[in-house]
């Protein structure tokens, strides 16, 4: 009989309560094992360099404020530490924040206690617990701000920028939004932003015609 080591978790909110309960929820988790309780940062650091959990459950509320400096402090003092952020509201922005910042994760303070360990689990073994939703959200906000960011850096007017090039290679030889967002690593949304600005730029309206002019410029 194989015994599966236990998932060592420490706690992170200011509210005494929601420790608790977390501490009694888990406690009956024969897998998962509190290590350690804090209402701050500053109690946290002595956890995560005393005992290395593996997850750490952080109320978002404590993130709001240099989320990405305090998860790099978690990060060197123990970089096999995940971060699963417990929020009582979908808010986009915080959770979006810490997803960038490098949380693994997401939890609603109204879950059931069944889910929660599947949260923990899934965190543990390097996957991202989000709703499905939420994830789609994420990468409509994340295709939106690399198309300002590549009109923001773009080459004179009229011009294509390098990352327009790339994509109207791609097109050139028969690839699917999905196949250059695979390619070039960017999202769908983010693909078919750029195929907007390149058939303004070129003066087309469809991918045959982008990709005979990508032939005719010798791009592809």
């Amino acid at each position: 009989m194989v015994i599966q080591k236990q998932i060592s978790v420490a706690v992170m909110d200011d509210h005494r309560l929601v420790r608790d309960l977390l501490r009694l929820v888990l406690g009956r988790e024969e897998s998962i094992r509190i290590v350690g309780e804090a209402a701050n940062r500053i109690q946290v650091m002595s956890i995560i360099s005393d005992q290395k959990p593996d997850v750490l459950l952080v109320n978002s509320t404590l993130l709001e404020m240099n989320a990405a400096e305090f998860i790099a402090s978690v990060r060197l003092k123990s970089p096999d530490t995940r971060i699963l952020m417990i929020s009582d509201k979908e808010e986009d922005d915080t959770l979006f924040y810490g997803l960038k910042s490098g949380v693994r994760g997401c939890i609603s303070m109204d879950m059931s206690s069944s889910n929660l360990v599947k949260a923990i689990r899934t965190v543990h073994r390097g996957e991202v617990w989000v709703k499905r939703k939420l994830i789609a959200r994420f990468f409509d906000g994340e295709a939106a701000v690399e198309c300002r960011r590549d009109r923001k850096n773009e080459a004179p007017e009229g011009e294509l920028t390098p990352r327009e090039k790339d994509i109207l290679r791609c097109l050139a030889t028969g690839c699917s939004n999905k196949n250059i967002g695979e390619t070039l690593f960017i999202s769908d949304k983010t693909v078919k932003c750029h195929l907007n600005n390149i058939f303004k730029k070129i003066q087309v309206s469809h991918r045959l015609e982008a990709s005979l002019y990508a032939i005719n410029k010798g791009l592809a």
